[in-house]
């Protein structure tokens, strides 16, 4: 069995994203991620703007032998789009992207895990994974718990996963498992909604076509119901089977808040637009 784990890198934007924050993510997994030689590793530069952040980041990861992808960005295209909406989808491009993951992963290997450029396996997780592969190799899809960190020195020893979190709703809070990663096979019938924007359900709508439940699922909304009606043929049975670990951004406090995590994006969508609107000019 040949596995692939695909890592997207995008625009980082604060507050959501330290800027050098690939930089350093990027740099811990190459350093600390175990290699699995029946994996293939391969990074996606996703329409990074910075040149020079772009180089350092093919550079550095072709020096430990991965394959590299670039997704190019064009200014003069950035610019064209008149609409700050328009002009956010095209900088993350977040769905269009995992796709890429999934359709060149395919050509090479038969299991393909897209993941953030931030999140890693730990030796253990990997071999459960594999694991469970092996013992049922005619799932069509696999899924992956998340595991946000607060602390590298969690992925680096033996502590137990702790792959829930709390979700804040008006004044309710829930505890659920945290928005889990997919896996993909040549079996598989849906992919990720090119159409959804960063942040607004985008990976979430593919949870709800492959019906796994979660907290997403706390009231059927009208996009929830559109989803539904474009559901895999293998509904219900996606297994939650292993987990990843994602690393701690720089802000802490963030990450560990839906709610401040939500408002972060915003004003980092505020943020990574007057950033590219300065860089593209002329």
């Amino acid at each position: 069995m040949k596995y692939a784990i695909w890592r997207i890198l995008g625009n980082a934007f604060p507050p959501r994203y330290a800027l050098n924050q690939n930089e350093q993510d990027t740099t811990f997994i190459l350093e600390w991620e175990e290699h699995f030689p029946e994996a293939e590793k391969v990074w996606v530069l996703n329409r990074i703007a910075d040149e020079d952040e772009c180089n350092r980041l093919e550079s550095v990861i072709k020096s430990e032998g991965h394959r590299v992808i670039k997704i190019p960005f064009d200014p003069e295209k950035f610019r064209s789009l008149l609409s700050d909406d328009a002009q956010f989808q095209y900088a993350t491009n977040v769905n269009a992207a995992r796709n890429v993951c999934v359709y060149e992963g395919l050509k090479t290997a038969e299991i393909v895990v897209p993941l953030g450029g931030g999140t890693m396996f730990r030796f253990d997780a990997w071999q459960r994974f594999k694991l469970f592969v092996e013992m049922f190799p005619d799932d069509v899809y696999y899924a992956l718990a998340v595991w946000r960190g607060t602390d590298t020195e969690e992925v680096l020893g033996s502590t137990a996963p702790l792959a829930k979190e709390a979700y804040k709703f008006d004044n309710q809070t829930l505890i659920g498992v945290s928005q889990p990663r997919v896996v993909f096979t040549h079996r598989s019938d849906v992919v990720f909604d090119v159409t959804k924007n960063y942040a607004a359900n985008d990976y979430v709508d593919l949870l709800w076509r492959l019906g796994i439940l979660g907290v997403w699922d706390r009231e059927l909304s009208p996009e929830q119901r559109v989803a539904l009606k474009r559901r895999s043929r293998f509904f219900s049975e996606t297994p939650l089977c292993s987990w990843v670990y994602k690393l701690p951004r720089s802000e802490s406090p963030v990450v560990l808040d839906n709610i401040a995590r939500a408002a972060a994006k915003v004003e980092g969508k505020k943020q990574l637009l007057k950033r590219l609107k300065h860089l593209t000019e002329g």
